[in-house]
């Protein structure tokens, strides 16, 4: 009921803008442009209040609420009453589109929109980054009511940028669950292809090829997986278009209008707080607007442009910095020598060869297909490429990775990783007939260029990474745009035909999410093409566990003597299918054949971890815990993730439970959060060895083992917290 406050707020700040619009445009347009605006000043707002409430120590559900209340009691007069005509002139718009397209919309959001928002809401919460650091972050922030940083095992959950976690800790608190969380991402998908017309607009595209634009940014692989997570990539996404549209408006303005240069502050500032790599896709853009303002409107006007963004950038970090500062000594991540430093994704060395090379790696990520040959042979042009250059394929100094993160050409279908081969294909194209093209606006040549520039400035100063291609997203959203502006100039393009297509490619990442399948579209396309692992995965309390080396046909292809019995040659075709419907009555793909209707809201949480029945294990954690048990220690060392076991707490006992690190770095000492009292009897532990180094045996009541955890039960309830000065060989 209490997020009802900021949804109507929203709505109520969409018809003030709306009204308050002196530009004559239409009414669709009107509209775009109005809800972007409400969107931007809700999201301003909700900084607000989770910074002011932080700071007082009352980031909690009655405050939050208050503030929402009190957003809405305002914003209602602002919007007064709506005229009915202009809400029957917008419905009486639809009616005006061709019938093709006017069917083609109810089509789109009957099997696209309709099921991924069925998802977002049904569908628990899963992603594994989510519940690394995503949503575990905000369990700490509503247990000590701010946003101040804790103790962690895993400190990417305190310097990575924040602002897409404000979000959704506003709707977790003001629900009082998690079954729309996932509805911030989708919310922002459909802001992000709003956005994307706005700007097909600018550029003159009509109606029609403005729906292009739509549904290539929809179809975008990464963007359908992620719309159903607590992510940020779509978000970040959304506020990059934002900052475009606003910006191209502003420099298209025959006056200075601070309106429009005020949310393409915002959405930057915004943006870069969801997610650094926005600052580097708008650097060019920053030029391009910037010299235009300069050339149109003078240097004075120009630098009271600049001081408004600088200014609302300094505003929105400040806090976050200095939370940064006060325990790393650094306002973005810990030092190198730090004792909890984790990463450095900064690439080391830079150049134009680096740059060529990091370039071929990052565009790797989205030119694999489901065929190995072709990914090999891909794969093996970038390393030779690489090599020409004077580099390793994994050159340290320009890449992340490790044992499972070397780079490698391949096909992903998941949240994190699939790549965006179908754009990236359509915008070479696009780049092509580019260079052909007369008469193309000098504004669609500089757009162009900046999306390209804005590319080559992320892949130099960020390293490669194998997850890199969901942090692309902003740039293939912006490029989407583009390809849609290179087509439309042909008018014999078939433009219906196109849409079709777009959301027909897109059909099997709504419907066949393996962290949610509608249907087990997975194991479907793995049973037509007969796949086979290259390796067998078998878990240890499988039934049919035995049987597989005890199966002639396994034997022949597969080395039992070795971990994971790796495939020792490839069979052919015949012998392919008899391996597989081997595999599959050993009941070897049985996960695969799950959907999001055949699992409880419990295991829809573990879908991404890698102990997927690990909710089974924890079920057996609370049913050892007696009924009144409201705090519960942590100690883990592999284990980085927790919110899955937190929203299950809290199913279990209430609202008022709370989950901490009783383990941590010394450097944590100093917090005020960590100071506050945490008094708890049971400890949960993935880790034996940590448990006999650092509590007392005399302290221990008992041990019980539940699956993968460890439950510790202490003599007595207190404070205690265990702390260490050194790496912990063998932690995370």
């Amino acid at each position: 009921m209490f997020l009802l406050f900021l949804i109507l707020t929203v709505v109520n700040l969409t018809v003030f803008f709306k009204k308050s619009q002196l530009t004559h445009q239409g009414v669709f347009t009107k509209w775009r442009v109005a809800i972007l605006e409400s969107l931007l000043t809700v999201s301003f707002l909700t900084y607000l209040f989770v910074e002011i409430l932080s700071f007082f120590n009352i980031f909690n559900q009655i405050c939050l609420s208050v503030c929402w209340f009190m957003a809405f009691g305002f914003t209602v007069r602002l919007a007064n009453r709506s005229d009915k005509k202009e809400w029957l002139e917008l419905f009486r718009q639809f009616t005006l589109l061709k019938k093709n397209y006017f069917w083609f919309l109810i089509l789109f959001l009957t099997l696209g929109l309709a099921p991924l928002l069925f998802l977002a809401i049904y569908n628990a919460p899963n992603n594994l980054d989510s519940m690394n650091y995503h949503l575990a972050r905000i369990t700490q922030w509503i247990q000590n009511q701010n946003v101040g940083h804790y103790a962690t095992n895993h400190p990417q959950q305190l310097y990575h940028n924040v602002f897409a976690e404000y979000l959704l800790a506003n709707v977790l608190l003001l629900t009082g669950n998690d079954y729309l969380v996932d509805c911030v991402q989708f919310s922002m998908m459909i802001a992000a292809l709003i956005a994307g017309t706005l700007i097909a607009r600018q550029f003159g595209l009509n109606y029609k090829n403005q729906l292009i634009a739509m549904m290539l940014m929809f179809s975008l692989p990464i963007s359908l997986l992620e719309s159903t997570t607590t992510q940020n990539d779509l978000t970040a996404g959304f506020y990059f278009l934002a900052f475009l549209f606003f910006g191209i408006k502003f420099i298209q303005n025959q006056e200075f209008i601070w309106r429009d240069a005020l949310f393409m502050a915002l959405a930057l500032g915004l943006g870069g707080f969801t997610k650094y790599p926005v600052f580097f896709f708008a650097l060019p853009f920053c030029f391009w607007f910037g010299i235009v303002c300069l050339s149109k409107y003078g240097i004075l006007q120009s630098l009271r442009l600049l001081g408004l963004g600088m200014g609302l950038i300094v505003l929105i970090f400040t806090p976050f910095f200095i939370r940064n500062y006060t325990l790393f000594e650094s306002v973005l991540s810990p030092e190198m020598s730090s004792l909890i430093h984790t990463e450095n994704i900064e690439a080391s060395q830079h150049g134009i060869k680096e740059s060529l090379a990091n370039v071929s790696k990052n565009l790797g990520l989205h030119l694999g297909l489901p065929s190995g040959s072709y990914n090999t042979a891909v794969e093996s042009a970038i390393v030779k490429f690489n090599h020409f250059l004077g580099f390793d394929i994994n050159d340290e100094r320009l890449s992340l990775v490790g044992k499972n993160a070397l780079f490698k050409v391949q096909f992903f279908f998941n949240e994190d990783t699939s790549g965006n081969f179908l754009m990236l294909f359509l915008l070479i194209i696009a780049l092509f007939l580019l260079i052909f093209q007369r008469k193309n606006s000098l504004e669609l040549k500089l757009y162009t260029i900046s999306i390209i520039i804005a590319y080559i400035v992320y892949c130099s100063l960020v390293k490669w990474q194998m997850f890199s291609s969901r942090t692309q997203l902003g740039v293939f959203l912006a490029s989407a745009v583009l390809v849609a502006c290179v087509f439309s100039r042909y008018s014999r393009f078939p433009r219906l035909l196109l849409l079709y297509f777009l959301l027909l490619v897109s059909i099997p990442y709504i419907y066949g999410n393996p962290m949610k399948p509608v249907f087990p579209v997975n194991y479907l396309a793995k049973k037509v093409i007969h796949y086979i692992p290259s390796a067998l995965a078998v878990a240890k309390d499988d039934p049919n566990a035995s049987h597989y080396p005890e199966s002639a046909l396994l034997r022949k292809y597969y080395d039992f003597s070795k971990p994971f019995a790796p495939l020792k040659f490839t069979p052919d075709k015949k012998e392919k299918v008899l391996v597989f419907n081997t595999l599959d009555t050993f009941g070897y793909y049985r996960k695969m054949e799950e959907d999001v209707f055949n699992t409880s809201r419990f295991q829809q949480y573990f879908m991404h971890d890698p102990n997927q029945d690990g909710y089974k294990d924890f079920e057996l954690v609370l049913q050892h815990l007696p009924a009144d048990t409201k705090h519960l220690g942590m100690i883990f060392a592999k284990r980085v993730g927790f919110y899955h076991l937190w929203s299950m707490f809290k199913t279990n006992r209430g609202n008022d439970i709370a989950m901490k690190h009783v383990l941590y770095a010394i450097n944590y000492e100093k917090l005020p959060n960590v100071e506050k009292p945490f008094i708890y009897q049971y400890i949960i532990s993935d880790n034996e060895k940590l448990i006999k180094d650092f509590i007392n045996p005399a302290d221990i009541a008992s041990i019980q083992r539940c699956g993968e955890f460890l439950l510790i039960k202490m003599k007595q309830s207190s404070d205690k917290r265990y702390t260490y000065d050194r790496p912990i060989e063998g932690k995370y």
